[in-house]
């Protein structure tokens, strides 16, 4: 049996499909949609994103179905915790697809990641997850979900000295999410990224930085056919870095290890859906 889980982020929205909750070899599909963008200055989902997410979870809702997904679950985090129109944006999805979303709270985020990557990496661990709205931080003695992510970073400019305070890091400290992953792309120039590649990846405080400077070397549209880099991650994969370049070095952490496994696994954990 075939169950699909959907994933809104406030940068993009991804689909993993699973045959009977087989976590190690699900189909994968995402897109970048933006949700957040304007969030910042407006407060409000931005026009032209919400129509590009309804239309992305619509096309995704059709490949479940002609999978033939038994159930699909649809998550939905930091952009639609904030944003005042979330309600037009809940009815537009049900109205195109009759799917229900879940807007989980911040200690639900960190949670489900945290979940999921336990799944593949034991010990003790803290875990970073950096998205476009929210960077969640969770150990097993706390969880904490930051109001900034790359998106909102690049449109704010906030002083993260501002944002994280007080954070405690203990045992490995691992990594999910968009940029992290993409980094780890970066690095290892995964030209195709399937699960295998990025899994368990270390990347040291040196590697990360070296991707940064290189970045910001290019212009935009160089940076858009870096091997690796999802092009429309070009303009904000910077912000993201420097997030996670400010944690490592506000705690002495020489290098982070990269799981792919995280939200989408968690929250099927969380829901007992195994």
């Amino acid at each position: 049996m075939r169950n699909a889980i959907i994933d809104i982020g406030s940068n993009s929205i991804k689909m993993r499909i699973y045959d009977n909750f087989d976590l190690y070899h699900p189909l994968y599909f995402m897109n970048v949609t933006r949700l957040a963008k304007g969030l910042v200055k407006t407060g409000r989902l931005d026009v032209d994103s919400i129509k590009n997410s309804v239309d992305t979870i619509t096309q995704f809702k059709n490949i479940a179905d002609e999978k033939k997904a038994k159930s699909i679950h649809i998550f939905a985090t930091q952009a639609l915790r904030e944003a005042s129109n979330s309600n037009d944006f809940l009815l537009s999805v049900k109205e195109k697809t009759g799917l229900d979303i879940d807007i989980i709270d911040g200690s639900t985020e960190a949670m489900i990641g945290f979940l999921g990557a336990s799944n593949e990496i034991r010990g003790d661990i803290t875990l970073i997850d950096i998205g476009g709205a929210s960077t969640e931080i969770v150990s097993k003695e706390s969880k904490t979900s930051y109001p900034i992510g790359a998106v909102k970073l690049k449109e704010s400019g906030i002083n993260l000295d501002k944002v994280f305070k007080d954070i405690k890091i203990q045992g490995a400290f691992v990594g999910i999410g968009g940029t992290i992953t993409t980094i780890a792309a970066i690095r290892d120039s995964v030209d195709c990224y399937t699960r295998d590649k990025i899994q368990g990846v270390v990347l040291s405080l040196k590697d990360i930085k070296e991707i940064q400077s290189r970045l910001l070397s290019m212009s935009l549209e160089d940076r858009r056919n870096v091997v690796g880099l999802n092009p429309k991650r070009a303009d904000i994969i910077c912000y993201g870095i420097d997030i996670l370049i400010f944690i490592m070095e506000t705690n002495n952490i020489d290098e982070i290890t990269v799981s792919d496994f995280g939200s989408m696994e968690g929250y099927i954990k969380y829901k007992g859906l195994l």
